[in-house]
């Protein structure tokens, strides 16, 4: 998700059923919960700012996160991996 997000320098909004559905998996409570852990851990480290109202997420980058090249070495492997 913060790969898309740098790519497109835009917000992501939606439920996290709607994430389980972008990464291809099972919209399942272990899969959501491991979703919001990732979350939370990110927008811990100042990568990501998250409002939550309801079910429904926003993300957006930081600029931390914009600026930081492990996001850069991400894409290069998703190039890749394709």
């Amino acid at each position: 998700m913060i790969a898309v997000l740098s790519e497109n320098h835009l917000a992501y909004r939606g439920k996290l059923k709607d994430m389980c559905e972008f990464l291809n998996i099972n919209n399942v409570p272990k899969n959501t919960q491991k979703i919001k852990q990732a979350i939370l851990a990110l927008e811990k480290e100042n990568y990501l700012k998250v409002l939550v109202d309801g079910r429904t997420w926003t993300l957006t980058l930081t600029e931390k996160a914009e600026k930081e090249q492990r996001i850069i070495k991400i894409r290069k492997h998703w190039i890749k991996g394709i």
